[in-house]
């Protein structure tokens, strides 16, 4: 009877003829006035990048939902700090490609952030990764440990083996508690006018908003300005495949190889919002026993977004461990 129910409210929300969607907009009308746009490997990418080419390199990668836009309040503190900034938006998400069937597994995300290292010249870098892409940096860790000069995981989505897994829950998700609606969107065609119509119906930006609003903690001030930026994704034309295709990568790729990531032995900070509803600060404490020379740092009254949340203590807290890697 449920499924019965479910295909007939597909069915009616299919065949509404008077929907009035929202205008969407190609990425390059919507770029910032410093963001740039690259192809790599007939792939489109959007990034910001700041700060002396001959400076240390920070390589920034967004979680679930998230876009340069995430790391706004903390490129500038890193660039006054002496150091070179390169945020992306990891496809599908931001202005970065939304074309359909895209590989969107956390390990060709990998191989794509050490591409876009080599279209800008860049041999090694700290990665900062939050959330999912803290997942991403897991996996360039393992598979490119030369370009790696250190590794900031920030609520990172991250799996690593656990003597104690129901004390350390595997990162769902990739970092969001939207396990149904990655269900529903996986079984769906991409390039199906009627799925990428019934993505848009069900996920409306007050909807959208309203999921990544519970990633932060109930204190925090969410501003229109915040709903704004985040919501951006859903101006950009044919967003809605770029959707589907994700959920549809979340099991695909290569597996890590866990032997490799054991034997990462520089620097690594760990960052975590004690009241972290998304990926539990359990996960940050498997992380830490991973690795003996890893530093855990948690800030009380923070949720999943500590780089937004507690703004000025995550910088002097990155720039410090920044010092240490990067001191003579």
């Amino acid at each position: 009877m449920k499924k019965l129910f479910l295909l007939m409210t597909v069915f009616c929300l299919l065949t509404v003829s008077n929907i009035i969607a929202q205008d969407t907009f190609p990425a390059q009308d919507l770029a910032d006035p410093d963001g740039a746009f690259i192809t790599l490997d007939g792939i489109e990418f959007y990034y910001i990048a700041r700060g002396d080419e001959s400076a240390p390199v920070v390589m920034l990668l967004h979680g679930f939902g998230g876009s340069t836009f995430t790391w706004r309040d903390n490129m500038d503190a890193l660039v006054e700090a002496d150091y070179r900034v390169i945020a992306y938006d990891r496809p599908p998400f931001g202005l970065s490609d939304k074309t359909a069937n895209l590989d969107l597994s956390a390990s060709t995300q990998a191989d794509q952030a050490i591409a876009l290292m080599d279209a800008l010249n860049i041999e090694t870098a700290t990665f900062i990764g939050h959330s999912a892409g803290g997942g991403v940096s897991s996996f360039v860790v393992a598979n490119y440990p030369e370009r790696v000069d250190a590794v900031v995981f920030v609520a990172g989505a991250v799996a690593v083996p656990s003597t104690n897994p129901e004390s350390t829950p595997a990162p769902s998700g990739g970092g969001s508690p939207i396990g149904g609606i990655a269900e529903m969107a996986s079984n769906l065609d991409p390039n199906s006018p009627a799925s990428r119509n019934l993505v848009r119906l069900f996920l409306t930006p007050e909807r959208f908003f309203g999921i990544l609003a519970g990633a932060y903690h109930p204190s925090f001030e969410v501003t229109q300005d915040i709903r704004d930026g985040y919501s951006r994704v859903l101006l950009v034309e044919n967003w809605e495949a770029g959707l589907i295709s994700l959920f549809q990568a979340r099991e695909g790729g290569m597996p890590m190889d866990f032997e490799a990531f054991a034997q990462f032995d520089k620097p690594i900070l760990i960052i975590w919002g004690e009241e972290d509803t998304w990926v539990p600060m359990a996960r940050g404490e498997a992380i830490h026993a991973f690795f003996s020379q890893s530093q855990f740092i948690i800030y009380p009254n923070v949720g999943h977004m500590a780089m937004e949340e507690a703004t000025e203590q995550f910088n002097t807290d990155v720039i410090a461990f920044l010092a240490t890697v990067y001191s003579e």
